[in-house]
């Protein structure tokens, strides 16, 4: 019997979300991870399968995102990993970086 786990229900939801977000039904995922049908994607994406290393990889692979993202282990957008990396500066550094996002942000405004 299939054992549902919290961190396989959330990286099957992960999977799902971004199968749906490119648009492919789990037959298209199923044939780009080389699967003869769409009942291992339907049993990944509800959490009932755990997911090995090459599992995860070959998944990642096929769907444009890191094995990390799948594990929830990975910002998933890109303000979420300038955060992230903000966070781990000093506050000194965290000023530069502002200072330099601001004058990126008013040199966009003066092109347009």
């Amino acid at each position: 019997m299939a054992r549902f786990t919290e961190k396989t229900k959330m990286m099957g939801a992960r999977i799902r979300y971004r199968r749906e977000e490119l648009g492919w039904s789990q037959d298209e995922l199923a044939v780009r991870c080389g699967y003869k049908g769409r009942s291992s994607i339907s049993a990944i994406e509800k959490g009932g399968n755990a997911l090995n290393m090459e599992t995860v990889q070959m998944i990642a692979k096929a769907l444009d995102v890191s094995p990390l993202w799948i594990l929830g282990e990975e910002p998933t957008t890109t303000a979420d990993a300038i955060r992230t990396m903000i966070d781990d500066l000093t506050p000194h550094e965290q000023e530069i970086v502002l200072n330099m996002i601001k004058g990126l942000v008013n040199s966009h405004y003066e092109e347009g």
